[in-house]
């Protein structure tokens, strides 16, 4: 069926228009009382939260509409006409019972907007919740002979629901990366980085697909019950009447019983045959995003040590420091100044040249190192590896950080070295490590340290 034969022709007009702003806040509000209220809405109710956003508000463009009640002072009567133009456009039903009051209800497609809508706004992304996990346990239930068509319609749903997911966070990574190159400072890039990144992608999505709901652990089991059941035409004939069973009075049913079945089997065994494909893709965009980000922060935070980077922060700050007269005369100056380049035999550039014959030197086996020198390679490559932070040294510092108490806040630390910024760097770094002591949970103010130097993220670490 054609999009437009199931919702009205007219339905997005109100979000198209000048008043889109005010449509799309009544009607979330309206969506709010629909998820508290369990039955149908008395339309006294909606016109109350209606009146109530429309006094919130300073000024209502009535720009292009010529509409006696809204150009009027009265509150109630605009909102009265917000609700009859949604009832007009097809948002809501209104319906009289017997006790003459008037009720709004959602029709089914408003309900499905609405939550998109709702999840768009609060930026309520959905997880990989035991995605692959349920389908494994859906298809190798004991009870599945009993419930075929059940077990497979479910298997089937949640297989969609996982490509669309694998889909939907392969495109969101994208968005990050071009985020990247947006980013003005090092700050905003850290905070996109750990704040948004690490807690919306890798924590809720990324990390669940590639430890607890990991399709290769699951999938081979998936692959064999469904291929099992493929090629067991007495499964397939049982099952297709079931399903011509439950679907005799409807037009639901878009194909012949076997060839339905047939098709939903098909579709969760080639999907997860087929998944490596977005799997590494997801894994390429991840690896790129996070190369980039390291490149983005490195250039940012490199720039100002170069010439060009110290004559900006020098041009900076007279454009905050300086007049208007001061800053002509220094554009005066200023203006003498040219690029100047030339070449030498120092210069970087290397001419092409033919190709030589590489002619090695001989080894002298003769030659040995002092005991003297020994041991001093010996102290540099041990300094090397006692500087290197691995898990054991963070968890170490977590523990003295601590000092016996299961959690600790950002604005409870005192950071007296630089050493410590660094070790609490590697602490959100090791965070999601198997072998890691603690765990970090994010508030979503900033916080000062308890030495007042550093402005942190309101993290709290706590003892696992």
């Amino acid at each position: 069926m054609a999009i437009f034969g199931i919702i009205p022709d007219n339905l997005f007009a109100p979000l198209a228009g000048p008043l889109r702003k005010d449509y799309a806040q009544i009607l979330m509000n309206i969506y709010e009382l629909y998820k508290i209220h369990p039955f149908s809405i008395e339309r006294e109710v909606i016109t109350s939260s209606a009146i109530d956003y429309l006094e919130s508000i300073d000024t209502l463009d009535l720009s292009s509409m010529d509409t006696e009640e809204l150009s009027s002072d009265d509150s109630r009567g605009r909102a009265l006409w917000f609700i009859r133009q949604l009832e007009a456009f097809g948002w809501i039903d209104i319906e009289t019972k017997d006790n003459y009051k008037q009720y709004v209800t959602l029709p089914d497609y408003s309900i499905e907007l609405l939550d998109t809508f709702d999840q768009l706004q609060n930026n309520r992304r959905q997880e990989f919740k035991g995605l692959v996990y349920a389908t494994y346990s859906v298809l190798a239930s004991p009870d599945t002979m009993q419930n075929r068509l059940d077990a497979l319609e479910q298997a089937h749903r949640l297989t969609m629901e996982l490509v669309r997911q694998l889909k939907s966070l392969s495109h969101n990574i994208k968005t990050y990366i071009e985020r990247v190159t947006k980013s003005k400072t090092p700050k905003e890039l850290l905070e996109q980085h750990f704040e948004q990144y690490m807690t919306e992608i890798i924590d809720q999505r990324y990390h669940r697909l590639k430890t607890s709901d990991s399709v290769y652990k699951y999938r081979p089991k998936i692959i064999a019950i469904v291929s099992e059941w493929s090629n067991n035409d007495i499964w397939i004939e049982q099952t297709a009447k079931e399903l011509a069973k439950r679907y005799s009075s409807s037009d639901e049913l878009l194909h012949e019983p076997k060839t339905e079945i047939r098709k939903m089997l098909n579709y969760i065994e080639t999907s997860y045959r087929g998944m490596d494909t977005i799997l590494k893709e997801i894994d390429r965009r991840n690896s790129q995003y996070t190369a980039a980000s390291r490149r983005r922060i490195e250039y940012m935070l490199t720039t100002a040590e170069s010439t060009e980077g110290q004559l900006q922060e020098i041009l900076k700050y007279f454009a905050k420091e300086t007049t208007e007269a001061e800053l002509e005369l220094i554009q005066e100056g200023f203006s003498q100044i040219y690029d100047h380049n030339f070449l030498d035999d120092q210069s970087l550039f290397t001419p092409r040249s033919k190709a030589k014959t590489h002619e090695p030197l001989s080894l002298d086996r003769n030659t040995s190192l002092s005991e003297t020198q020994q041991k001093e390679k010996q102290e540099r490559l041990l300094k090397e590896m006692q500087n290197q932070v691995s898990i054991d040294k963070v968890n170490t510092f977590i523990l003295d950080l601590l000092q016996n108490k299961t959690a600790i806040a950002a604005n409870e630390i005192r950071i007296e070295s630089t050493e410590i910024l660094i070790y609490l760097i590697y602490a959100l770094v090791f965070k999601n490590n198997r072998q890691a002591k603690y765990k970090i949970s994010f508030g979503n103010t900033e916080v000062v340290s308890l030495d007042g130097q550093y402005l942190l993220p309101n993290f709290m670490i706590t003892l696992k």
